[in-house]
């Protein structure tokens, strides 16, 4: 069989074939059309969702750059979508055995007639191996079958029909959002296609009361306000959503306050001890403020320092002494009365302004003044003089707008100027003393600022009291002493004879005559200040004064009043004698106690040799006596040296009542204190350092004895010479008795030629 003799394939086949293939194409069209829509519709409100959500949660719309990525995504998704579902199927080859691949297995009617018809209608060649009857028989079987087939029932209408319906879901939700919405879709298209800038409208909306950048002061309680609009939906509630410097963040619901007023419903929150930057958003509802801050800076405050000019008596040039200075502020500030300050202040930060409350006085009520700022960050005070205790409190506000916190307190206590402080002692003076006495003193004089005079100030009975300079020049010292080795004396008989000599001079410069008998009342008046008559009482002490100008001042102080009273010389040596007579009592006791000590020394020994029969209590005895022994040495020392002082001030009482005698100050000072003060400051510690070396050399026979012998023989010599200076106190107590009695003798000698004198006066009136 030739070629030319091949059957061919019939038209019916071939028309089958293309009707397959292009109910084919448009069953894939359709469907990636359907898949397409519903895809956009999918995209449409995915991307409606992402850009409308996070409004609906609270927070912004996504950025521009977040929208254009999405954008970007979408278009890349939809292609692919487009290219998988529409391109790639709808372009595919489609042959004429593969349609008729399909037909056979849809119909099997055909058996293989219709592929056999089409693989050798395109191979003619292989027709060749067949018989043409055989093949002309299957081409028109292929075609009668062909011609009558129903093409529609090769496809599956279901997932036509399902991208149909998804298609439908999502024109059909996209148009009535449209339709329903048009001003939320047009928003949509302009952000999400045309990736303009709008927002989403709002149905709540909330304000944060103040600036964005809000400067607060460390460690304050910050109060943060949130006001919603009631003419939208009021937020149930408002959220606080912070973040601190140090990263560290949180969350909170705010607090709301009362009801709706002015058309705003307030929301607050209290940061409580701020101590760091934070950053925050509001979010009410569908409505966020964000990028708030609160910038913690430190509040405002100064170092205070006075400059302080001193009243003019307080300062001295030549020492450096309250010359005008300036002091830094350091807790409560003690300044002299009268101080004139000037407040200098200096923050910590540049101020905007500063205010000074004073306290309130007798003149003027408490008030608060602005201050003058003398630099960035300087500000003073200038203040009056100080008079009175006060605290003043400072206010600033710095440019940041922060007020301190607490008001910087400055505590000023005004110092008045005390009198001087005058501490002195008579010496070489009793009770008593003769109208020729003369009084020295010792001790000192104290002020802070400066003695200005020193007087004598005494009191004769009920006279006027008298002043006489006791320092011609004080010189300001804020310290004047006086020690006994060159005291000042307050001399009577001197004082007397200088009033005598001022009233010559007197009578000298007037009209009278000199040879005249002065006038005996003006001689008595001019003397009475100065004589002291036996039987009356002399006050006496020393007044100082300071220099202080202020009101009030000049202030004075008196030392320790003396109250004397005023004897005769026959009468004050009674009374020395009396002191000499318990002085030589108490040197007899004294005396007593020593030979108390020897004895107990004397029993040193025997214990000590008892130490083999009783190893430990006669030991222990002896060191017990040893030791008494040396506390006794000590107490008898400084009794001894006691009396001894004793009579030195009754030596020294005679002498400055001018009752000196040669002979009984001899014996006083000579055989009598000089004695005792050897006894008392020699003789008594030699005798402790033997009886010391004695308690420790115990344990040693031969130290031990050697040691006592020397204690018992100066403790001998100690009560020897203690017995000479009692024998010279009864020697001297029998010459003082001898004088009374001549004194009693001329006394009695007086009384009779006294009482003689009357008798011859009463007979010669009464013959």
């Amino acid at each position: 069989m030739t070629p030319n003799s091949q059957p061919a394939v019939r038209p019916e086949v071939l028309k089958a074939l293309r009707r397959l293939r292009g109910k084919i194409r448009r069953y894939v069209f359709l469907q990636g059309v359907f898949v397409l829509l519903a895809w956009l519709g999918l995209v449409f409100w995915v991307s409606l969702a992402l850009d409308w959500l996070p409004v609906a949660m609270g927070h912004d719309e996504p950025g521009h750059g977040a929208r254009v990525v999405l954008l970007g995504l979408y278009a890349l998704l939809t292609l692919g979508v487009t290219f998988w579902y529409l391109l790639r199927r709808l372009f595919v080859r489609l042959p004429d055995r593969a349609m008729a691949v399909l037909l056979e297995r849809r119909f099997q009617d055909f058996h293989d007639s219709l592929i056999t018809t089409v693989e050798l209608g395109q191979e003619p060649e292989h027709a060749q191996a067949f018989d043409p009857r055989l093949l002309d028989h299957t081409f028109q079987e292929a075609a009668q079958r062909a011609s009558r087939v129903p093409l529609g029932e090769v496809f599956r209408l279901r997932p036509l029909v399902k991208a149909l319906v998804l298609a439908l879901v999502a024109v059909v939700s996209v148009g009535s959002f449209a339709l329903a919405a048009p001003e939320a879709f047009r928003i949509w298209m302009r952000r999400t296609l045309l990736l303009q800038d709008l927002r989403w409208p709002r149905r709540h909306h909330i304000e944060v009361e103040g600036p964005r950048v809000r400067k607060v002061a460390r460690g304050d309680d910050v109060t943060v306000l949130v006001r919603a609009d009631t003419r939208k939906r009021v937020p149930r509630t408002v959220r606080l959503e912070y973040q601190f410097a140090d990263g560290t963040w949180g969350e909170e619901n705010m607090t709301r306050e009362g009801v709706p007023q002015d058309g705003y419903q307030l929301f607050s929150y209290t940061f409580r001890d701020l101590a760091q930057s934070v950053r925050f958003d509001a979010v009410g509802g569908d409505h966020r403020v964000r990028d708030y801050r609160l910038l913690v800076v430190d509040s405002p405050t100064a170092e205070l320092a006075l400059h302080c000019v001193f009243p003019d008596y307080m300062v001295d040039a030549e020492h450096g002494l309250y010359t005008p200075r300036t002091l830094p502020v350091s807790g409560v500030m003690e300044l002299p009365q009268g101080t004139r300050i000037t407040v200098l202040g200096r923050a910590n930060k540049p101020l905007e302004a500063a205010w000074a409350k004073l306290p309130a006085t007798e003149k003027n009520a408490a008030a608060e003044r602005p201050l003058e700022l003398t630099g960035p960050r300087q500000f003073q005070l200038e203040l009056p003089p100080l008079e009175q205790d006060m605290v003043i409190q400072f206010r600033l506000l710095d440019r940041d707008g922060i007020r301190n916190k607490q008001p910087v307190r400055l505590a000023l206590v005004a110092v008045p100027d005390q009198p001087p402080e005058v501490n002195i002692r008579l010496l070489g003076i009793g009770t008593a003393v003769t109208p020729d006495v003369r009084i020295p003193l010792a001790g000192e004089i104290r002020d802070d600022y400066g003695v200005a005079s020193v007087h004598w100030s005494y009191r004769i009975d009920e006279q006027e009291e008298v002043k006489l300079p006791l320092l011609a020049e004080a010189g300001r010292r804020t310290e004047i002493a006086w020690n006994e080795q060159d005291p000042p004396v307050l001399d009577f008989r001197a004082l007397r004879q200088q009033a005598l000599e001022r009233f010559r001079q007197s009578r000298k410069g007037s009209s009278q005559d000199e040879n005249s008998p002065p006038d005996q009342k003006a001689l008595d008046a001019a003397l009475a200040p100065y004589r002291l008559v036996p039987g009356q009482k002399l006050v006496l002490t020393v007044t100082a004064s300071d220099a202080c100008t202020l009101e009030g001042g000049p202030h004075s102080a008196q030392g320790q009043r003396y109250l004397l009273d005023v004897v005769t010389p026959e009468e004050l040596r009674a009374i020395l004698g009396a002191q000499e007579l318990n002085l030589r009592r108490r040197l007899e006791q004294i005396l007593e106690e020593v030979r108390e000590t020897q004895d107990s020394l004397l029993r040193v020994r025997f214990d000590s040799e008892q130490e083999n029969k009783s190893p430990n209590d006669p030991l222990e005895v002896a060191s017990l006596r040893v030791q008494r022994a040396r506390q006794n040495s000590e107490k008898n020392a400084n009794e001894v040296l006691g009396v001894a002082v004793g009579f030195d001030d009754i030596r020294q009482q005679f002498v400055n009542n001018r009752m000196y005698n040669k002979e009984v100050d001899e014996r006083i000072r000579g055989r009598i204190a000089e004695p005792l003060r050897e006894v008392a400051t020699a003789m008594f510690p030699e005798l402790d350092r033997l009886l010391k070396q004695l308690q420790e050399n115990l344990t040693q026979p031969e130290r031990r004895d050697a040691l006592l012998e020397k204690s018992q023989n100066h403790l001998a010599e100690i009560i020897l010479r203690l017995e000479n200076v009692l024998q010279n106190m009864l020697e001297l107590e029998s010459f003082e008795e001898a004088i009374q009695l001549i004194r009693e003798i001329i006394q009695e000698q007086k009384e009779i030629a006294e009482k003689t004198k009357k008798y011859r006066i009463k007979r010669l009136l009464n013959p």
